[in-house]
């Protein structure tokens, strides 16, 4: 859902149309219009059949983003392409950063078993639309650190740039980590914060086997889950426990609710 020109709003959702499934078009809702219903919007961009849409996010208002955590991100906006094109929506496919670590998507073992939320997010942060990864969490070494590394893309949406980088080791190394008794673990599910630049929310989770006893099963294991938040720029990092008989939502989603209610109460 996005923003319109004229004050109302746009449900879209991202298809692939024959031959072959490999070309894209949309199927267009306007709250302007409602009784026309939904209409079918052909495009003139051709993706690879491997393309996956993870997750989806507006962009300055009118501009609808669908993203490939593996292959990059699908732009469109609706606002201005849909008043004035003819033709029908113009879409445009932006790749990921050219030095960020490529998966063969092809492959069905990648496709099918490989969950880039895992290690990749993207997110609109203020005005700009910034990618993270943690790929080091693919390889899955115990005790092993590796870089958060966060990619800003350029107003045109032409040109990615690394605009910070964090390692998890210096998670590993603040006293409050040291208190929640976990070992080096790799933390999963990254997400950005819309509102606060530089700030990211990550997820550890360890396995810990439950010792014999009257209450649980002999050889059972339970789940210890802290969410926590890094200012990769201060690096402060707050630790936030699971609340009991509780996981922590791996699909975390970023909004800017927090910020909204700041506003109102201060």
């Amino acid at each position: 859902m996005c923003n319109g020109d004229d004050g109302g709003y746009f449900l879209a959702e991202l298809v692939w149309v024959r031959p072959e499934l490999s070309q894209a078009a949309i199927w267009l809702w306007k709250s302007s219009a409602p009784e026309s219903g939904w209409a079918f919007q052909p495009t003139r961009l051709h993706l690879p059949s491997a393309f996956c849409s993870h997750l989806c996010f507006s962009y300055r208002g009118s501009t609808l983003c669908w993203v490939d955590l593996l292959g990059g991100m699908v732009v469109c906006d609706l606002g201005k392409e849909c008043s004035s094109n003819l033709d029908g929506p113009d879409l445009r496919f932006v790749a990921l950063p050219a030095d960020c670590p490529s998966y063969d998507t092809s492959s069905p073992c990648n496709r099918y078993h490989l969950c880039p939320e895992k290690f990749r997010s993207m997110a609109c942060v203020g005005d700009t639309i910034k990618l993270v990864c943690m790929d080091g969490n693919v390889e899955q070494v115990p005790g092993k650190g590796f870089d958060l590394t966060v990619y800003a893309l350029s107003p045109d949406l032409s040109d990615w740039k690394i605009s910070s980088k964090y390692n998890v080791e210096n998670i590993w190394a603040n006293e409050s980590y040291h208190s929640t008794g976990m070992p080096k673990i790799a933390p999963s599910f990254p997400v950005l914060s819309t509102h606060e630049d530089g700030v990211i929310y990550l997820v550890f989770t360890e396995l810990i086997r439950v010792a014999n006893d009257t209450l649980q099963r002999p050889g059972r294991s339970k789940l210890c889950q802290y969410l926590v938040r890094v200012d990769m720029e201060s690096n402060k990092v707050q630790f936030y426990p699971q609340i009991k008989k509780c996981t922590i939502d791996p699909h975390i989603l970023g909004s800017e609710f927090s910020a909204y209610q700041k506003l109102v109460f201060t």
